[in-house]
């Protein structure tokens, strides 16, 4: 069984949780993960990572959670991973969003504060511990399926130079790149906020922002 840990250009601690819960899945085929605008460094990749595959694109320098999704899933599913983790959010002030988004994009089951992992019903389930109301819980949950893991206090080991690293571009995985930049711009333009309008009076006042509550 492959599967997927979708990392930033350098891994925090959320990912590198996820990784440790990964590489814990004993016969799993684990690879890293990276879509961005540039290559990610992959002299230090933990033990127990397969390899390294990344869609490089200037197109992915600002791109919104839901085209980050689209390329992350593409590679994915170049892949062909039935198991994706994402960690819970980024150290670089990740929105904490993709994992969601990935699972929409890929239609597939998804899995939040997951904490532990094991596998089940010959790989084709997993067993996950999850985090809910203050409480640990364990869910047993058919694959494919997409999990955003908590940082763990499990430590990754010692890291070496990736045995494989395939960086792909947009053509690569049939992602045209006008539409990308296209989609990027458009989730961030601000959205536009009504202008309020001047009043002469207390009474008037009031009304105007009744009726802006109102909407």
């Amino acid at each position: 069984m492959k599967v997927a840990v979708c990392v930033e250009a350098q891994p925090g601690r959320a990912a590198l949780g996820a990784t440790a819960l990964a590489t814990g899945l004993v016969g799993a085929d684990v690879w890293w993960v990276h879509t961005g605008a540039a290559a990610m460094d992959v002299s230090q990749v933990p033990h127990g990572i397969s390899g390294v595959m990344s869609l490089v694109a200037p197109e992915l320098e600002q791109a919104h959670s839901s085209s980050m999704a689209v390329a992350l899933a593409a590679v994915i599913a170049r892949l062909g991973c039935g198991l994706v983790l994402c960690g819970v959010r980024s150290d670089a002030e990740g929105t904490g969003l993709i994992g969601a988004a990935l699972a929409v994009q890929m239609e597939r089951i998804y899995i939040a504060q997951v904490s532990g992992l094991s596998w089940a019903a010959g790989r084709k389930h997993v067993e996950a511990a999850v985090a809910l109301d203050g409480q640990e819980v364990q869910l047993r949950v058919e694959l494919p399926a997409v999990f955003t893991c908590v940082p763990v206090a499990a430590a990754v080991g010692a890291t070496h130079v990736a045995r494989q690293h395939k960086v792909l571009s947009l053509l690569d995985v049939r992602i045209d790149p006008a539409t990308m930049r296209k989609a990027s711009a458009w989730a961030s333009k601000p959205v536009p906020q009504p202008r309020p309008k001047s009043v002469k009076d207390a009474p008037s006042l009031m009304q105007a922002l009744t009726k802006r509550q109102a909407r």
